[in-house]
């Protein structure tokens, strides 16, 4: 028998004489509003072989009678108010595949299960250190241990589950370094050790998981370089790096421009050093790069801008029409990845529209303040590429001067505008007094004459 209840609004608790029926096999009551305990004459299913009542109010503890249940293969209770011990009587179900437990009160420890695909435990009370004994179960797919109070070392012989996919490990009180092992984990996609305390330098041997897809270790103690990290950079297909609120150092190796598949990049918070590689221009599929406090300057407002228009053109030149939906998102994402740069000064965030031309032609149709236009387009206002380009550059002096375009600041300065004030203060030799110190970190004491870039295209 089969009884599917899924997505109702039940109440109350689960009869006990449901649990008396030898011909049920699969009982699914999730997304509901179940209470109650689970009784200890759910031992009585023996013939159960999927059970799955997540996202419901029960509570109490887990009876050791589900032991018992040696056909079971499924069983989710996830999202519920369960506490006290997993019991041990867990390890009788030998034919257990998905055991999910996660977002409940649960603690103690798992027994050796060596069918499991999948382990979800997240969002419990596990204390202690986990298991080595994990290792051996070789057919382990899913492993997601994080929010927990785990502590101790991540034990070497996780590095045995050669069919691993998933690996979440984030929120615990991890420490020690991060297994060399981890890089015979082939198969794995997520690799998440986010917000625990782990230190030292991240293994080259990640850099031999080439299925690896998101790697989070962000909020950790780790630190070094990360060239060896990326000595595979070629061919790794990584989508989302998160290497933030740690203690990397060095420079940002140039490797980081072959990581064509990558997405999403978080260094802030790190101790990095020197330039921004030019080559982060190569990752086409970029949307996201926070490298906040690494070598501040305006190159990061460059690549910011430079990232969005691209993706953007690209698909609008692929569509072959451009749509007015595709500029409303365009305009929001770079407000959004803007802002951050503006929102501590008393003015209001700087804005920037960008239009989408049928051939793939940007311009820039305010440059950050209503009633300037840039004297490269002329009288008649019209786009074009050369204006574009002053434009763009109004822009990034805006952004990295912290003053509008024009004003009663610049009466006395020829053109009686915000260029004609940086282009004199560069003649004196006075490039550095332009920028405004809330654009800069007031910790850093990088060159500011990387912002002299910005100035080259107006000027």
């Amino acid at each position: 028998m089969v009884l599917d209840l899924d997505s109702n609004n039940f109440t109350g608790a689960i009869p006990v004489s449901l649990w008396k029926s030898s011909s049920l096999m699969e009982f699914s009551a999730a997304n509901n509003l179940l209470e109650g305990s689970l009784p200890m004459e759910i031992g009585n299913a023996v013939q159960l072989e999927r059970l799955v009542l997540s996202s419901n109010q029960l509570k109490g503890a887990i009876p050791k009678e589900i032991g018992n249940l040696t056909a079971l293969s499924v069983l989710n209770l996830n999202s519920n108010l369960l506490e006290g011990n997993i019991p041990i009587e867990l390890g009788d179900c030998i034919a257990l595949t998905t055991l999910d437990l996660g977002n409940n009160w649960l603690n103690g420890s798992l027994s050796r299960l060596t069918n499991l695909t999948t382990l979800d435990l997240s969002g419990n009370l596990l204390s202690g250190s986990i298991p080595p004994e994990f290792g051996h179960s070789s057919k382990l797919q899913g492993l997601y241990l994080g929010n927990n109070q785990l502590s101790g070392t991540i034990p070497g012989t996780l590095g045995r589950l050669g069919s691993l996919v998933k690996l979440n490990l984030t929120g615990n009180k991890l420490y020690g370094s991060v297994p060399l092992r981890f890089g015979n984990l082939k198969e794995l996609t997520h690799l998440d050790l986010s917000n625990n305390e782990l230190g030292g330098q991240l293994p080259s041997s990640l850099s031999q998981m080439l299925n690896l897809v998101g790697l989070y270790v962000q909020q950790n103690r780790l630190s070094g370089p990360i060239d060896e990290l990326l000595s595979n950079s070629i061919s790794w297909r990584i989508e989302t790096m998160n290497l933030s609120n740690n203690l990397f150092d060095g420079f940002l190796p140039q490797s980081l421009g072959n990581l064509s598949y990558l997405t999403c990049l978080d260094l802030h918070e790190n101790k990095f050093s020197g330039e921004i590689p030019p080559e982060l221009g190569n990752m086409m599929q970029l949307e996201y790069v926070d490298i906040s406090g690494v070598a501040v300057g305006c190159m990061i407002i460059i690549l910011t801008i430079a990232f969005a228009l691209r993706r953007w053109i690209t698909r609008a030149s692929e569509q072959g029409d451009p749509e007015e939906i595709e500029e409303s998102k365009l305009n929001s994402f770079i407000d959004q990845n803007l802002y951050f740069l503006s929102s501590s000064r008393s003015k209001e965030p700087l804005s920037i529209n960008v239009a989408i031309a049928c051939e793939t032609h940007v311009s820039t149709e305010i440059a950050g303040t209503f009633g300037y236009i840039p004297p490269e387009y002329g009288q008649s206002g019209r786009s074009t590429t050369r204006g574009d380009v002053y434009s763009f550059g109004v822009i990034l002096l805006e952004l990295v001067t912290g003053k509008e375009p024009t004003g009663p600041d610049f009466k006395e300065v020829e053109g009686g505008n915000l260029v004609g004030w940086v282009f004199q203060k560069i003649k004196k030799g006075q490039a550095a007094d332009v920028l405004d110190p809330t654009v800069l970190r007031a910790d850093s004491k990088h060159d500011a004459s990387s912002a002299e870039d910005c100035f080259e295209l107006p000027v």
